[in-house]
């Protein structure tokens, strides 16, 4: 047990360290690709609420509020960022509605960015209190975690869901090499990453379709990647991804 209170307290301090450095580098150059990989790493720590909440308290996940703020604030630019991506099929230079979405959130990154330095200690301490299972143990029930979401032809509304779990999947492999070694055995990891980009891909088509202003030659071509990503996912799911 004690051996995996290491490794999780350890991804936190590295996964936090990264959100920090991220936000510093953001507000000095706000730009798409830096946001992708702060959202990434609060995708991390959100993982770590999970399994906060999974093994201690429910309550103690709200020690991760500043986090979760930071996360929906970077996604409203994120979402609007890739939805116009879809629409145009290509990189756009930011327009007004962009420009003062990040405008507002870089004034607001610094007081987000001290909240979480605040959080920070509270939580590894919180991490150190939760009764986490043995690495075995805690194996089995990720893996379960995942394997109750997958179905050979998943509904629609179900997707966003499972894809969540994968993610938890993956980032369980970075927490030390042993568990990695275990996950590697039993799963087929590149299956797994690629299941969970392609939900994301179709997921990000599926939004773009909801435009109202898209034009009808950019609507067909999305319709079209729409029914070839939910094609390779089916493959996916169909195939398994135990090994």
């Amino acid at each position: 047990m004690a051996r995996l209170h290491n490794s999780v307290k350890a991804y936190f301090r590295r996964t936090h360290g990264e959100v920090i450095r991220l936000c510093a580098a953001y507000i000095n150059k706000p730009t798409p690709a830096l946001l992708h990989d702060l959202r990434v790493n609060l995708k991390r720590i959100r993982f770590l609420r999970t399994l906060v909440r999974c093994y201690g308290s429910h309550k103690a996940q709200a020690l991760f509020l500043p986090y979760q703020r930071l996360f929906r604030a970077a996604g409203e630019i994120r979402s609007y960022q890739m939805n116009r991506f879809r629409v145009a099929g290509r990189a756009t230079a930011a327009n007004a509605r962009e420009r003062d979405l990040v405008h507002r959130f870089c004034r607001r990154l610094p007081q987000m960015r001290e909240s979480i330095r605040t959080a920070a200690a509270t939580i590894e301490r919180q991490i150190s209190r939760t009764p986490l299972p043995s690495p075995s143990g805690f194996f089995d029930h990720m893996s379960h975690r995942v394997l109750k979401r997958l179905q050979p032809d998943m509904p629609a509304a179900l997707l966003h869901n499972c894809r969540r779990r994968l993610k938890e999947l993956l980032f369980c492999a970075e927490l030390s090499p042993g568990l990695a070694q275990r996950l590697d055995r039993f799963f087929r990891m590149p299956a797994v990453a690629e299941l969970e980009d392609k939900i994301g891909d179709w997921h990000d088509v599926a939004l773009a379709l909801r435009s109202r202003d898209l034009p009808a030659a950019r609507r067909k071509k999305l319709a079209a990647q729409k029914k070839a990503k939910r094609r390779r996912i089916d493959q996916l799911l169909r195939q398994g991804l135990v090994t």
